[in-house]
């Protein structure tokens, strides 16, 4: 802990307030300054996930992830493409703290909507974050699939940030299951997109 009191409720406190909330004419301005802190929250959090002090930043979003669920709930509720970048942020955090089902089960209810299919680089980093948590989950063809689509995203959107990223999850993919050369062509391409970005 670093200190901070928490404040936590039981379940029917919880309630009463979500309903009062509810009533409230202002619901929707509420839920959206939420929603803007935890995105705000987990997008400067997420640099910090592949860095030494990485345990003490996993620390914080776990403290923070019935928020960070609410959030991404509301979200795929309505559509918002908002729940797609909160995906890529959580990324290293889902897979450090061993969450691989609930990463691709969250990552899967926003890609699916019809709303949130147009080729974004937000939508990029949401099928490389579900690519990632799959691989190390086992699921080789969702891996391999989500890669491809991501790949022709930043394709398409001329964003080629994520690309060195989706690669070597796709080069880590074919070495799994024993397709070393196109395994070893991925981690070419992935050093070599390294270095020029």
């Amino acid at each position: 802990s670093d200190g901070a009191s928490r404040f936590s409720m039981l379940e029917p406190i919880r309630q009463y307030a979500r309903q009062l909330l509810d009533d409230d004419a202002e619901a929707a301005d509420v839920r959206a300054r939420h929603a803007t802190f935890f995105c705000t929250l987990a997008a400067e959090t997420a640099p910090h996930l592949t860095r030494r002090d990485a345990a003490a930043w996993c620390d914080r979003l776990e403290r923070e992830h019935d928020n960070l669920r609410a959030v991404l709930r509301r979200c795929a509720q309505t559509g918002h493409v908002a729940g797609l970048a909160l995906v890529g942020h959580l990324r290293d955090f889902w897979f450090m703290r061993g969450h691989f089902s609930e990463g691709i089960a969250q990552a899967t209810a926003l890609l699916e909507l019809p709303t949130l299919t147009h080729p974004t680089v937000e939508r990029a980093r949401a099928l490389a974050t579900r690519a990632w948590l799959a691989v190390w989950h086992g699921d080789h063809p969702q891996t391999m699939a989500d890669c491809h689509a991501a790949l022709s995203i930043c394709a398409a959107c001329g964003d080629r940030t994520v690309e060195p990223f989706v690669r070597n999850t796709l080069g880590i993919a074919y070495e799994i299951t024993g397709n070393l050369v196109e395994a070893q062509t991925a981690f070419t391409q992935t050093l070599a997109l390294a270095r020029e970005l």
